[in-house]
């Protein structure tokens, strides 16, 4: 683009298309509800940024020059194309402006921290349009990047993708960390600390489809420089671990929230002292919808609430 351009704006732009289909800066200036000074001064700025006249003035008669006709010609189109379709998705958005779709993990336990969230916001806006989708982590996170969904509830692991993927997150509730053993297991009578967990066989998530809970268990056990201390047992999903996991001499590190006890039986959770972990919320901060504003300010609330 030319540099003359850069200053050009769309108001401009307005005044010059008025004032060249009306040949007059009165009648534009009624037009666009503006003073016939504010239309000259219009008219002269962006003379003076393009570097070349637009309209011959004489005996208070206006006429195009040959430029200021190439440029009406040429720039008409556009600008109307431009200015449809802007209204159209403004249209959009106002449509949509009291819809706001929440999205949440299909292995976490919503009664746990979910549905009184939502219960309570619902209450203080009766008229906001909720649409709820359950998917997995990665699929969330993908919608939330695509618009798709306005909010969603992940595990807390998962604010290192949206991180990396600028996007915002906050917390929606938090517990102690949770460990999964069996009920036969050594440690199943004892009082956990990070230390008990050296020398376990760990359950953790594949690092292909979720680093994300590899890291997290990293700088959980590198605090305390037990990471080389550790034999993991790798399951490519969280639905995997649920169908599949069977506690022998295995323990698993997971939260509160997780969605495990009905597939989990002859196992216990037991927390582990001094370490907190929970549900976050994420949002994507291109997000202007201003119900968004107030949904996050219901799920503040939620987490203020929390007691460790």
């Amino acid at each position: 683009m030319h540099p003359n351009l850069y200053s050009v704006n769309f108001q401009q732009l307005e005044v010059f298309f008025h004032s060249a289909e009306r040949m007059s800066f009165t009648k534009a200036a009624a037009e666009l509800q503006m003073t016939q000074s504010a239309v000259s001064k219009n008219i002269a700025k962006l003379e003076h940024d393009l570097g070349f006249p637009l309209f011959t003035r004489h005996n208070r008669e206006l006429a195009l020059t040959t430029m200021g006709k190439q440029l009406y010609d040429a720039w008409t189109t556009p600008a109307s194309v431009l200015s449809n379709t802007y209204a159209s998705l403004f249209h959009m958005t106002e449509e949509t402006a009291n819809r706001l779709c929440i999205g949440t993990t299909n292995t976490t336990d919503l009664s746990l921290y979910f549905w009184q969230i939502m219960d309570d916001f619902s209450k203080d806006n009766p008229d906001v349009d909720l649409q709820l989708v359950s998917d997995s982590m990665g699929n969330l996170v993908r919608k939330l990047a695509e618009g798709l969904v306005d909010a969603a509830f992940l595990p807390d692991f998962m604010k290192y993708r949206l991180e990396q993927l600028d996007m915002k997150w906050k917390w929606a509730a938090r517990d102690s960390v949770m460990v999964v053993m069996s009920d036969s297991h050594p440690l199943a009578d004892a009082e956990l600390t990070i230390q008990d967990l050296a020398r376990q066989c760990l359950v953790v998530l594949g690092d292909v489809e979720y680093p994300e809970y590899e890291r997290y268990i990293t700088e959980l056990l590198g605090a305390d420089s037990l990471s080389d201390q550790i034999t993991k047992k790798i399951y490519p999903t969280p639905e995997s671990i649920v169908n599949f996991y069977r506690a022998v001499d295995e323990v698993m590190v997971t939260d509160r929230f997780f969605k495990f006890n009905d597939a989990a039986e002859g196992c216990i959770r037991k927390p582990l002292r001094g370490y907190n972990s929970g549900i976050i919320c994420g949002w994507n901060g291109g997000n202007v919808k201003r119900i968004l504003s107030r949904f996050l300010r219901a799920v503040n609330r939620s987490s203020d609430m929390d007691r460790f």
